[in-house]
């Protein structure tokens, strides 16, 4: 089966002890069970060139004050690339994953 896009990155930033974090983020999926895993990705740059990488999907809170955000705004899928620059990962790309990863990742 083909890879199927996850995600167009909007936005990134470097975290040196992380590495790059692109957005956006996602909900968790219902039967979601891991903190996190990683997986292979295929990148597509703006300009079309390809490139293959490592993937972590990590399971995060997020910290809001609002006590009208819900549960969902809480709590989110995040996308580090380990070992990849924001030259890898430019603004525009589209990240492509397996199809179970897909399924997995969207809760499908």
């Amino acid at each position: 089966m083909r890879d199927q896009l996850l995600l167009a990155v909007e936005n990134h930033f470097l975290l040196e002890k992380s590495g790059l974090i692109i957005l956006p983020d996602m909900p968790v999926p219902a039967n979601w069970k891991q903190l996190s895993y990683e997986t292979t990705v295929k990148i597509e740059k703006p300009e079309g060139s390809l490139l293959e990488l490592q993937l972590m999907v990590n399971w995060a809170h997020f910290n809001i004050r609002d006590p009208k955000a819900t549960i969902d705004q809480r709590w989110r899928l995040t996308f580090t690339f380990p070992d990849a620059s924001k030259t890898d990962v430019p603004v525009g790309s589209k990240v492509y994953v397996s199809a179970a990863d897909h399924a997995k990742i969207k809760g499908v």
